[in-house]
This record gives structure tokens, sequence and C-alpha cells, in this order.
């Protein structure tokens, strides 16, 4: 009784649908995309698709191409390293971010990968080791989950931080354009 209920649990603790395999390939804007259906993948793209049935697998099998969830983001470089014309910096500043952000993407799609993984797994557990094992992998996944939340956190707080000094320099420039028509 113990373990159905354990079961159920892990059951309703991940909630998307199994899938046997995944597939993997990279769109028309360069982002890494993962699908459970074959058929969404572009025509002329389904040479090239990767086939996946762990997601670990796909993270470690693919570490040049995307981000492990527990690999560290590179946060921003130091101001030092940026150009001296403020529209440049934020040039620059905004390049990091959208770099930053495919990154978190990428890793976001390799963490709903391995959320589908364990979701089956925990549906298949029956024994008790099957059940600690899986158990073992659902608190590992956690803590990579909890530390991508942290950097996407991180990342919408510079991405706010970026949007008021965007704003301030606007703000600026009109007013220097206020005061030369004046």
């Amino acid at each position: 009784m113990i373990r159905f209920a354990l079961v159920l649990s892990l059951a309703f603790a991940f909630t998307a649908l199994a899938h046997a395999e995944f597939y993997r390939y990279v769109d028309e804007n360069g982002n890494i995309i993962y699908t459970d259906d074959l058929s969404r993948v572009p025509p002329e793209q389904r040479s090239a698709v990767k086939v996946y049935s762990t997601a670990q697998e796909a993270a470690e099998g693919n570490q040049a191409d995307i981000s492990r969830p527990d690999t560290e983001l590179a946060e921003d470089k130091p101001d030092a390293d940026l150009p001296a014309d403020p529209n440049d910096q934020l040039k620059a500043e905004r390049r990091r971010l959208a770099e930053r952000e495919k990154k978190l993407k990428q890793e976001y799609a390799a963490l709903e990968a391995e959320h589908r993984q364990l979701t089956a797994e925990s549906r298949k557990a029956r024994t008790k080791a099957q059940i600690q094992e899986i158990n073992a992998k659902i608190n590992a996944y956690n803590a990579r989950l909890k530390k991508y939340e942290a950097r996407q956190k991180k990342f919408s707080e510079d991405v706010k931080a970026f949007n008021a000094k965007l704003k301030a320099l606007i703000e600026a420039q009109l007013k220097a354009v206020e005061k030369q028509q004046n």
C-alpha cells in the first residue's frame, strides 16, 4: 500500500505525458528544439534530427550544443569591457542578454525532456529499489531545477536593469533634443 501511494504521488508530481523517445533539431533561428512528435520536425531537418530515449543521454551527448541543467551560465562581463559610447554599451549588453536567454531556453528544453523521462520511469517503478532509484533521480533533477530557477530569476533582474538603463538613456536623449530645439 505504501509503495502504491509513493508511485501515485510521483505520478501526480510529474504531470507531463510519458514519451518513449524525443527528437532534437535546430530551427531556422538557431534555436534547439525538442519534440516527441517527429511530424513537427521540418521535413528538411528530419534526416539530421537527433533521437534520444533519455534526457540524460541528450545532455551528455550534446554538451557542446546544449546547456546542461547543472551548468552555470556566464553572467554579464564587467562594464570595463563595454565600449565608451552609451548606445554601443547597450547594444553589447543586449547581445549578452540575448545569448544568456538562448542558453536558458536550451537548458529549459533539456529540463523538460528530463522531466518527461522521469515521469515515464516513475510510472514503471515497481520494486523498492526502483522507487529509491527514481527518487534519487528526482531529487537530483529538483536540485538542477532550483539552480535553473535562480539563474532565470537573476536573468529577469538583469533584463529589468537593462530596460531601466535604456529608458534613462532615451529620456536623456529626448531632453537633449528638446534643449537643442529651444
